[in-house]
């Protein structure tokens, strides 16, 4: 049950969020090449953790369009699919945060309805047209409303004064669009 709001609820606080990703795990029989989650808070920018780096997907699609008719699986040496392991496990270990000025009360009440959206994305470009193509995999939906609490809380027991850090680790089931579970 959600506490009572602080005395100061009409002042802009500053505001981060840091999202880790420790690894997905995708069932086998899905493909994906190179897969990058993106998260999204409320109405703020989408925030995209790659498993690769900017230049590396830039240096695949180079290739491929080099050589248009060969599939990705033939075009990348084994060594590129031992990344993921033999049950469909990728270990991104990486994480990104975003700092944005917001006032409590309305990220607290938003946060008590509306959820975190993780996407994972296949950054692979198949048709060579555009290199910002990706095609979606799959989502989860994290629900933050403990957390918010948890932060208010602190912030009624601490004052707005100082800088305040709350966490929680999640685990989710990703689904595609058509509600199947795909991996973790």
């Amino acid at each position: 049950m959600p506490g009572t709001m602080t005395e100061n609820e009409h002042l802009l606080s500053l505001v981060s969020i840091e999202v880790l990703i420790s690894h997905v795990h995708i069932n086998l029989n899905i493909e994906c090449h190179l897969p990058c989650i993106v998260f999204r808070l409320l109405d703020y920018p989408a925030v995209s953790i790659p498993y690769f780096d900017q230049w590396q997907i830039e240096e695949f699609h180079n290739v491929k369009r080099d050589y248009p008719n060969i599939s990705w699986r033939q075009l990348l040496s084994d060594q590129f699919y031992e990344l993921r392991s033999a049950n469909g496990k990728f270990n991104f270990k990486r994480g990104k945060s975003c700092l944005f000025k917001t006032y409590f009360k309305t990220l607290y009440t938003h946060l008590l309805n509306v959820p975190l959206f993780l996407l994972l994305i296949d950054q692979i470009n198949d048709n060579g047209t555009n290199d910002n193509t990706t095609q979606f995999i799959g989502s989860c939906n994290i629900k933050l409303n403990e957390l918010i609490e948890m932060l208010n809380q602190s912030i009624i027991k601490n004052g707005k004064d100082i800088p305040l850090v709350e966490q929680q680790t999640f685990y989710c089931t990703l689904f595609n669009l058509m509600g199947t579970q795909i991996g973790t």
